[in-house]
């Protein structure tokens, strides 16, 4: 299998900080069964109240996708996340 999590596009507040408010995401799969692909497909969307005080808080501009794919899953959790993969 193949699985691969893309972000689709992130919405952040309109402020200095940019904080991220929600996304959209979308995971990908697809193996070869006697010859034959199969593909799967699963979007959905996240949301989060940003917090610049916090330690961990990351600026937007910094951001790369990998970091906000690890939000998501952390949000989701690791039983949902291995459901969906």
């Amino acid at each position: 299998m193949a699985i691969s999590w893309t972000i689709q596009s992130v919405e952040y507040t309109n402020d200095p900080n940019k904080g991220v408010v929600q996304v959209a995401w979308e995971i990908k799969d697809s193996e070869t069964v006697n010859g034959r692909k199969h593909r799967g497909r699963y979007v959905g969307g996240s949301k989060f109240t940003p917090d610049p005080s916090d330690s961990e808080y990351l600026p937007f501009d910094t951001l790369t996708e990998a970091n906000i794919i690890d939000w998501v899953k952390t949000q989701l959790g690791s039983d949902e996340v291995t459901r969906l993969e």
